[in-house]
């Protein structure tokens, strides 16, 4: 019995240092992994296609929708449950184009004046 434990136990071992060595020699050193350029793009890629989503989503699905006589208190109320789930209101430079996105087309389609503490209080609101 203690036999095959012990086989077991260099089994794993190998195992683990065949497929886990950069990972543990990483762990072990205390290294932090510094991210490539490659990565960054990646990240601020796929934030400006969320953002983008995101206007696209308010534009058709809330301000246009709203484009009638709506008072400021509706409007803001829509705009924070529709932005409910999006991650994105946690990071500060998604945060200002968005409040700038619907600042701008508020007023333009809608009429309704908002300003950046007016969102960002609904904004904190949710997340």
């Amino acid at each position: 019995m203690i036999t095959l434990i012990i086989l077991i136990s260099i089994y794993y071992l190998a195992v683990g240092l065949r497929f886990y060595l950069p990972q543990i020699k990483k762990i072990l050193s205390g290294r932090k992994e510094i991210r490539s350029n490659d990565a960054i793009y990646n990240d601020s890629d796929a934030m400006l296609n969320e953002l983008e989503d995101v206007t696209r989503d308010l534009r058709y699905a809330v301000l246009e929708r709203q484009s009638r006589p709506v008072n400021k208190e509706q409007l803001l109320e829509l705009l924070q449950r529709r932005l409910a789930g999006y991650s994105g209101l946690s990071k500060p430079a998604f945060r200002v184009a968005l409040n700038n996105y619907i600042m701008l087309h508020a007023k333009e389609i809608c009429d309704v004046s908002v300003n950046e503490q007016e969102l960002n209080a609904r904004w904190d609101e949710v997340i």
